[in-house]
């Protein structure tokens, strides 16, 4: 069961979900069965792209660790006991349409380069930037980058819309879009 939380702005889409599993509890943590679970199991989740358990977002933590019985069954030859427990995870779901913010990593020509929380890839292509934005070069001081069109640099923490979330390999990128007519891929 999961508890579906947004913030104001609808910028956050996080939701807390009760998730079960079945896990093995490695030998080497026979007496501690908690740190094996967190340590083999729980900590490889944090930061990840899951499509599975119903969980389709990033894990972004974990608490309450929960053991539904106080035994474990090893299975024939196997040297792992294995136990169900549930376990409440925070995950990010990030949607198409869906407003935030990302911090100024890179702008070229073609696209700017955003980072969110400190974590996750947003590019922002050219057809996503207002048509009065201009890319200035390098100029005397090192400086380049956009400047909208009252030649104000833009702003190191951007607002923008996601357009599409590509998962790959555990990992998401986004790519918005701050102008609103842009065209919207799916997901």
């Amino acid at each position: 069961m999961g508890l579906e939380h947004k913030s104001k702005g609808d910028e956050w889409a996080l939701s807390l979900l009760c998730v079960d599993m079945y896990v093995a509890i490695p030998p080497l943590y026979s007496m501690d069965p908690e740190s094996g679970i967190r340590s083999s199991h729980l900590d490889p989740l944090l930061m990840r792209y899951l499509e599975s358990s119903g969980v389709d977002g990033v894990v972004l933590a974990y608490q309450n660790l929960h053991f539904h019985t106080h035994l474990a069954k090893i299975m024939y030859d196997s040297p792992v006991a294995f136990t169900p427990i549930s376990v409440d995870l925070v995950v990010w779901r990030p949607r198409v349409g869906t407003r935030i913010a990302g911090r100024l990593s890179r702008t070229s020509p073609d696209h700017i380069g955003l980072l969110v929380w400190n974590c996750f890839n947003a590019s922002i292509p050219r057809a996503g930037i207002p048509a009065e934005w201009v890319y200035e070069g390098e100029d005397e001081n090192g400086w380049d980058g956009w400047v909208d069109g009252e030649g104000i640099a833009i702003p190191d923490h951007l607002p923008f819309t996601i357009r599409s979330v590509v998962r790959a390999m555990g990992s998401v990128s986004l790519e918005g879009s701050l102008v609103e007519n842009a065209e919207t891929e799916a997901d």
